[in-house]
């Protein structure tokens, strides 16, 4: 592993241990066609709502490109798979989001949200992120 992977394994596994080792057995799951978002108020946050992204007191964020990505990255998690992490991050299913992220809010549950990036490295992207990374 190089310097760069090896930090943004740090970082990375970090992050994700943190959110995800909240314990139960439930895997992760991302809004789909045949997995509706539930009601806003399940969510406390309605479409179209302005919040950002960002893990404690500001130490950044990860989304990832797709539900697949985001169930992966959870089962990584769980399993505390590194090298897995690093890869994703490599291939693009996750983005490392520095600081705070604005995006808006477009659906969701208690597992998953899908928000669209306003800023950062992937403006405009609609990515799936952890709900308890979500600030107002």
């Amino acid at each position: 592993m190089t310097g760069n992977q090896i930090a943004i394994s740090f970082v990375g596994i970090f992050i994700v241990c943190a959110l995800f080792f909240r314990g139960g057995d439930k895997p992760s799951s991302a809004s789909t066609s045949s997995n509706p978002a539930p009601l806003a108020s399940e969510t406390n946050h309605n479409p179209g709502d302005r919040v950002t992204l960002s893990c404690g007191d500001g130490d950044g964020a990860v989304v990832a490109t797709s539900a697949e990505a985001f169930n992966e990255m959870a089962e990584g998690a769980r399993a505390k798979d590194s090298i897995g992490f690093v890869n994703m991050l490599e291939t693009g299913r996750l983005i490392y989001l520095k600081g705070t992220t604005s995006a808006t809010y477009l659906e969701g549950d208690y597992d998953a949200c899908i928000v669209r990036l306003n800023d950062g490295p992937a403006v405009g992207a609609r990515v799936w992120a952890i709900p308890a990374n979500l600030r107002r």
